[in-house]
Formats: structure tokens, sequence, C-alpha cells
């Protein structure tokens, strides 16, 4: 039986600016890169590059959201901060937005692997220790 296996599929959406060969080129060249150093298995990727209002000439900063589907889930990555004027590149803002899917990429394999030590509750055998000794001052 031979396994086949199928390439993930690539979304490019653009809210307030017009499609553009060079951007769609860039995003294609970091996703490329994403599915070589990501190492998970990629289902879909969803990019949407928006640009705030189409009447501004100057300042205008672009954000760059991407949706990852993995087998295990959806894992979004927000990458629009609001005051980065690097991102009035819109270049620069799908370069940072794909970094940051590889930084959560590689914070999600940890998850998985049992690498990131999730948080107990607050131990409450302290707590309890504590009200034993208050009751102990009281009697």
């Amino acid at each position: 039986m031979r396994e086949t296996t199928e390439l993930p599929s690539l979304t490019i959406s653009y809210r307030n600016l017009d499609p553009s060969p060079a951007l769609e080129t860039e995003v294609r060249r970091r996703f490329d890169k994403l599915m070589k150093l990501g190492r998970e298995r990629l289902i879909a990727c969803h990019v949407v590059i928006s640009a705030p209002n189409r009447r501004r000439q100057q300042g205008k900063l672009y954000s760059v959201n991407l949706r990852l589907e993995l087998p295990r889930g959806s894992l979004p990555v927000n990458r629009n901060p609001p005051l980065d004027h690097a991102h009035e590149d819109a270049h620069v803002a799908i370069h940072d937005a794909f970094d940051a899917a590889l930084r959560r990429l590689a914070e999600f394999r940890r998850r998985l692997n049992g690498e990131i030590k999730t948080h107990a509750a607050k131990r409450p055998r302290l707590r309890a220790a504590r009200d034993s000794h208050a009751d102990e001052g009281e009697s």
C-alpha cells in the first residue's frame, strides 16, 4: 500500500488593498520556508493581509493574520502590532507574521511533547497548612 502525501493548501486574502503579485510571491516564499522548518504536518494555511484604510496614503500599517490548520487543531497567528512603523511595508509585516508562526509551531510542538510544564492549580496543601496553624492559635 502506497502512502500519498498531500501538499497543504495556501489561501491568501486581501482586505482594503488590491491583490499584488509581489506580496503573493513573498507569502509563498515564506510559506515554503515554514514548511521546511516547521516540521509539523500542515493541512492548510490561511493568510489575510490587511491595510487599515484605503484613503490614507502615509503611515498605513499593514497587519498579517495567519491560521494554520494542523491535524490536532487550528493555530492562529496574529501579527498586527499597533505602532510598529516597520509594518508600513507589507513585506516586513509578512516576514514578521511568518516568523511568529515558526515560534508558535515550535511552542505547539514542545507542548505536545511535554517539554513545557503546565502549572498545577495553586497548592491547596500549603493553604490548608496555614489554615491549620491559624486554628491552633485560636484555641
